[in-house]
């Protein structure tokens, strides 16, 4: 399928990973506003899921295709 592209196994090491996510998890529990626990919650969601979006452009639509 042209239009769509999976990734498996990206890289990253474990040891930063885990670092992050306590980090955030910790944010979480600090915060007072429901807004920033939500922001963090929903990047902590993608970090630990291993959910991504990647958006690619070109100049042109010539290059995009390539």
């Amino acid at each position: 399928d042209k239009d769509n592209t999976t990734i498996v196994e990206g890289n990253g090491k474990h040891s930063d990973i885990e670092g992050r996510v306590k980090t955030l998890r910790a944010q979480i529990e600090e915060t007072s506003s429901d807004y920033d626990r939500e922001k963090l919650q929903e990047r902590l969601a993608k970090l630990v899921g291993g959910v991504a979006v990647i958006k690619v452009g070109a100049a042109t639509e010539t290059e995009m295709k390539e």
